[in-house]
């Protein structure tokens, strides 16, 4: 068993969290992910059953599958440039009740299959998780695979955004 509790990458350097990094620190509460990493790869912080606190950066692109799996994550801010965000990623989230999702255009998922056949966010709290999109784009996250099971979808204004 891994006991961190607290992870604070410093390098600007890093691009990447890779697959299994932090894979069942279950001690792990929160993590700060910084500026210049694109991807956090499959299941880089699976099972890490006490993380209820993850920065993601503005550069992020993607949140690859299985990467958040089974976390207790109360919120989550997904970063406008993310376009993809893999199955079961946030699967077995039941603390989520709040997702930010920053981008215009709702990410997309990967392909089903026996070995990832959920959502990114089955299991997870979406019957009563509010979640926050821009203005003028509802009906695409309504319409889209990944943010299917929402029920409670809210559009803010820029200027609604947290910081």
């Amino acid at each position: 068993m891994i006991r961190l509790r607290k992870v604070k990458i410093l390098s600007d350097k890093l691009t990447e969290i890779g697959r299994d990094a932090f894979a069942w620190c279950n001690e792990l509460e929160e993590v700060n992910i910084p500026e210049g990493v694109t991807r956090i790869g499959d299941h880089a912080f699976w099972w890490s059953l006490c993380l209820r606190k993850v920065e993601l950066p503005s550069t992020l692109t993607r949140i690859e599958d299985f990467a958040f799996d089974s976390d207790p994550l109360d919120s989550i801010d997904i970063p406008a440039g993310v376009t993809f965000i893999g199955r079961n990623a946030f699967w077995n989230n039941p603390e989520l009740k709040k997702v930010y999702s920053r981008p215009v255009v709702p990410p997309t998922t990967s392909e089903w299959s026996d070995t990832k056949p959920h959502l990114p966010f089955h299991y997870s709290s979406t019957e009563t998780a509010i979640l926050y999109v821009p203005k003028g784009s509802a009906e695409a996250y309504r319409a889209s695979e990944v943010f299917s099971e929402f029920q409670n979808i809210v559009e803010l204004e820029e200027w609604q955004w947290p910081t």
